[in-house]
């Protein structure tokens, strides 16, 4: 028996040597061979530059993966290749997996008005009273760093590193390649609060979530280094395309699992910490929140989804959690439209948060600061559509940005001065849900925010239409435009067109104001049923009144008080003069059914300008 037992344990000693294993967490995996390095490298190369050629299209989509998998799937070294959500896997027969993403658009949605960092007071310590964190250092992190067309991302980061500040965290940030793999690796849970603007995707597969680092990789075969973690899905190279200095280029990122965070983080060794993904499908599992609270984690909040709200809503939670509210309250002090993400697909992306108790975590104490609404009166009813919004808040020493949402649609607050408010809003016939956010400093220097919700009916018929613009860029001028039946794209600002000089029109439609420093909203309506016919309605970048930028439009269309039908975000540039930005010829409605039918036609109006008389505002 004892020799039979030696033959044995001499037995697996040759095995492994011949075939080159190596341990890893009680999983035996493959080493490889300088031909197998060799044969991954040539043929990770080839489909690499197939694959780039695909994601660089502007339109790419995942039908696109699809039709190049067979093509991938000859190559010897190749296991298997499968699309997943947004992203392409590629499985090696020896080694792990890679992929590439088709990243989401980032959107800037019209709520969000002009970032708002300013020197940070005194800090302010959270209070332990509460279910805090249990250390006051946060981490900011931006992975898109050095992505060109996401300026955006820092300044998010730059001026939540302010707010967090004036609460009295202590912040770290890392930005790109400061987020590499060793920190995402080993140093996580040195902070109370993380959060991390990064791309990412979910393989249903192997029930894998992948999270990329800010670490490029130069070559695959930086991988062969780390061929134990490979093996077994815990890290691996995602690519995705970017901006950089004015070209567009497909980036390889090194990428963690949660089975990585899983093996290299101690049970409970987080400070009960508070933690944000902008990663698409980063909740899609629910491995990674069970990961995290598993380690100590607090709360983990991200998109079980692919999303293009992640970064703006991410900033506004966050602006939000600093004001007081724990999160469970600031979910529901959200805009409805920040919560669901319908950019990319048909189900939407959702923002969730994990466990359940973590709804109860704060990041600060609650704060005193709250709104008062002096107009419309909660419960009372109005005849007119049109009325006015006004109040102010109370334990503020300023408001620097406010949101009012009325019936599931969000804008921008105007402010009158440090503390109040006050705004023309359209209500619908029937009953009216409103809700007003404003954020800001407190009378002790503190980050703050307050809401305040109402509910009010209107008294009047049903609108035969119901449009409304906005726009996300400040001192800018972005014109609505409805035409009758029986008219073309040439029938625009001519004395039939519905727009800012011919605003209340002899065919019934009314457009209520003309927005020309940002934001809107606008909108044009007709209360009566009108003529028989197909309708057209345009959007124009007038101006961006001498400073070229461009503007992301959103519109919003309902028929007989009916469901609202939303359009865009589209992109619309300028030249900085008058006149010359971009039409977008967004849908048309059929009279007497109602029925909206998209249309989104992009003209690039400074070839079509000398055409038209445009009149001066």
């Amino acid at each position: 028996m004892k020799q039979l037992v030696k033959f044995g344990i001499l037995f697996l000693v040759i095995a492994f040597t011949f075939f080159g294993c190596e341990k890893s967490n009680g999983i035996f995996t493959q080493q490889l061979s300088n031909a197998d390095k060799e044969l991954i490298q040539s043929e990770y190369a080839e489909m690499n530059d197939t694959i780039s050629t695909v994601l660089l299209k502007d339109d790419c989509t995942t039908a696109d993966f699809e039709q190049i998998i067979p093509a991938i799937q000859k190559y010897s070294s190749v296991e298997k290749a499968w699309v997943d959500g947004s992203v392409l896997f590629v499985k090696f027969k020896k080694g792990g997996t890679v992929g590439w993403i088709i990243h989401s658009e980032m959107i800037i949605p019209p709520y969000i008005s002009e970032l708002r960092s300013s020197t940070a007071s005194e800090p302010m310590k959270a209070s332990v009273s509460y279910n805090t964190p249990s250390n006051n250092m946060a981490c900011l992190i931006n992975q898109q760093y050095g992505d060109d067309s996401r300026p955006y991302c820092k300044e998010y980061i730059s001026n939540l590193a302010t707010f967090f500040g004036r609460s009295g965290y202590d912040v770290t940030i890392k930005n790109g390649q400061d987020a590499n793999l060793n920190f995402f690796e080993t140093e996580l849970n040195k902070y109370g609060v993380i959060f991390c603007i990064n791309h990412g995707g979910y393989d249903s597969e192997n029930d894998v979530t992948w999270l990329l680092t800010g670490e490029e990789a130069d070559a695959i075969g930086q991988l062969f280094e780390r061929l134990s973690l490979w093996n077994i899905d815990k890290v691996n190279i995602l690519s995705v395309k970017e901006e950089r200095n004015g070209e567009m280029k497909i980036i390889p990122y090194y990428a963690i699992s949660d089975r990585l965070l899983a093996s290299e983080y101690k049970q409970n060794s987080f400070p009960n910490s508070v933690v944000y993904w902008v990663a698409c499908q980063g909740m899609k599992s629910p491995k990674l929140g069970q990961t995290l609270q598993g380690k100590g984690v607090g709360a983990t909040i991200g998109w079980d989804e692919t999303n293009c709200l992640g970064q703006a809503t991410g900033f506004l939670l966050f602006e939000t959690l600093l004001g007081g509210e724990n999160i469970q309250n600031a979910f529901q002090d959200l805009p409805a439209e920040s919560k669901k993400d319908d950019c990319s697909i048909a189900s939407g992306a959702n923002l969730i948060y994990y466990p359940n108790s973590g709804g109860n975590m704060y990041l600060v104490a609650p704060q005193a600061a709250s709104i008062t609404i002096y107009s419309p009166v909660n419960g009372q009813t109005y005849e007119n559509r049109v009325i006015n919004l006004s109040g102010e808040s109370n334990g503020f020493q300023r408001i620097t940005n406010g949101t009012v949402e009325v019936n599931g649609i969000t804008a921008t607050l105007t402010l009158t001065s440090n503390t109040t408010f006050s705004q023309p809003i359209e209500l619908n016939s029937g009953e009216n849900h409103i809700k007003v956010n404003c954020y800001g400093v407190s009378e002790n220097g503190e980050q703050t925010n307050a809401s305040s919700e109402l509910t009010v009916t209107g008294n009047f018929s049903n609108l035969a239409l119901y449009t409304q613009l906005r726009w996300n860029t400040n001192l800018t001028d972005v014109d609505f435009h409805l035409l009758p039946p029986n008219s073309s794209i040439s029938s625009l600002w001519s004395n039939i067109d519905c727009f800012y000089a011919n605003k209340i029109t002899s065919w019934g439609a009314y457009l209520d104001v003309d927005d020309v420093d940002g934001y809107g909203p606008e909108h044009i309506t007709i209360p009566n049923t009108p003529v028989s016919g197909k309708y057209t309605l345009y959007v124009h970048y007038f101006s961006s009144h001498g400073v070229p930028t461009a503007t992301d439009a959103y519109v919003s269309v309902a028929t007989y008080n009916g469901n609202i039908v939303p359009f865009g975000p589209y992109r619309l540039t300028d030249s900085g003069g008058n006149n010359v930005g971009d039409v977008w010829e967004v849908c048309t409605i059929d009279y007497p059914s109602g029925i909206i039918t998209p249309v989104e036609k992009y003209y690039n109006f400074s070839a079509l300008r000398s055409s038209y008389h445009i009149p001066t505002k």
